[in-house]
């Protein structure tokens, strides 16, 4: 995948613990159906005449795992032997979106269909496409992901009707998908650390699931979720999709600044006027719209809780960026001010210390050795200096 500002840190793969299903290999040859073959050969147009017939409908219907992806489990032990439905199979290949949706309409009742959708949201297509070009179809079950940027909001909003009809926006994701039964992230979490998901998304999901705003999850540790916005990866400056990447995180922060209440005050514009205008309004209507939303501009006590919550969480590049956009209050401001200078002297200590035992090293000799190897037995029986905490938030601009 490409490198980002961000790759600093190992948290930063949380959307690509399943890219390592790259890896698999799975042959025609083991494939459990007719439909499994035509999804592995990527025979979109094949696929898309058997599923009209009796027999590619029997296909759908049947959870017969039709890629054979559960014929050694242990190539596959990130997924759960459950998704061995064709629906599943289909967004695995990345198949285009029409074959999903002819899958989707045929399948019965899909109940796992918000699980596996959300395996869709975690999917980043731009990193994908490059992953894709390195491997040269090595992977025989993986021929395309979804470049197309109406493909993938097509898949979204699927999601998004699907989501509708759930009972609650805020439950946690499996461990199969986060990639570690440690890593607890929510639908508004991953949206909003995805880089190639619109920020409307964040939105909508915001308005309808306002409480979604406020509720944790576990990253590396616990955090807010417009930390984990603002921790979102990017592609490299040399990329044409720098620019407009960097746009979107920051709208999806500036988002999640806002208060629960805020949300709950748009959820009420929506219902009244769908009462003016006689419409029953649910979830579905509030999760309906693809359309870019209106620019959300925060107040200043919006700006200031958000800067708290940063500094809580010891997330200075947050503040920074806050302050590079906003005159925000000169207590915080003397706070980033603060910071800055114990980095400073913290770094300033560190070189200092390096360039004494490179001097050591360089004029000591082999005197030097013996002391090293006290210094490291001392390290084992001593807990090591917590020196200094790095957030997960990378400088933004």
């Amino acid at each position: 995948m490409p490198r980002n500002n961000n790759t600093d840190h190992q948290h930063n793969n949380l959307l690509h613990h399943h890219n390592t299903d790259d890896e698999l290999t799975v042959n025609i040859s083991e494939a459990n159906s007719h439909l499994g073959n035509l999804l592995l050969e990527s025979n979109w147009d094949e696929v898309l005449d058997y599923l009209t017939t009796p027999e590619g409908q029997t296909d759908v219907n049947a959870n017969n795992d039709p890629l054979g992806l559960f014929n050694n489990e242990s190539d596959t032990n990130l997924i759960p032997s459950r998704k061995n439905t064709a629906f599943f199979a289909a967004l695995f290949v990345r198949a285009p979106y029409q074959v999903i949706q002819q899958i989707y309409t045929i399948g019965p009742s899909h109940v796992d269909e918000p699980i596996d959708l959300m395996y869709v949201l975690s999917i980043i297509p731009s990193e994908e496409e490059v992953r894709l070009s390195q491997l040269q179809k090595k992977s025989p079950h993986r021929t395309r992901t979804w470049t197309t940027q109406n493909e993938y909001h097509q898949l979204i909003n699927l999601l998004l009707k699907a989501l509708s009809h759930s009972s609650s926006l805020m439950d946690y994701w499996p461990s199969w998908i986060v990639g570690s039964t440690r890593n607890k992230m929510t639908p508004l979490a991953i949206a909003a650390y995805n880089p190639d998901v619109p920020a409307n998304v964040v939105k909508l999901l915001c308005i309808a699931e306002p409480e979604s705003i406020d509720k944790v999850c576990y990253l590396v540790h616990t955090l807010r979720t417009i930390i984990i916005a603002a921790a979102s990866p990017i592609p490299s400056e040399s990329s044409k999709e720098y620019e407009n990447a960097k746009k979107r995180r920051w709208e999806k922060v500036k988002m999640l600044s806002l208060s629960k209440d805020y949300y709950y005050n748009q959820q009420k514009i929506v219902l009244k006027n769908a009462a003016d205008d006689a419409i029953d309004l649910s979830r579905s209507q509030l999760l309906s719209d693809l359309t870019t939303p209106e620019p959300i501009e925060p107040q200043l006590e919006d700006i200031i809780n958000a800067c708290n919550q940063a500094i809580k969480h010891n997330e200075w590049e947050l503040v920074r960026e806050f302050l590079n956009h906003y005159l925000v209050d000169v207590k915080i401001q003397n706070a980033l001010a603060q910071h800055d200078a114990r980095a400073a002297r913290y770094r300033k200590k560190q070189k200092k210390k390096q360039d004494r035992e490179d001097w050591l090293h360089k004029n000591a000799g082999l005197l030097i050795y013996p002391i090293d190897a006290i210094l490291d037995l001392i390290s084992i029986i001593l807990p090591p200096s917590k020196g200094e905490y790095h957030g997960i938030v990378s400088p933004m601009s």
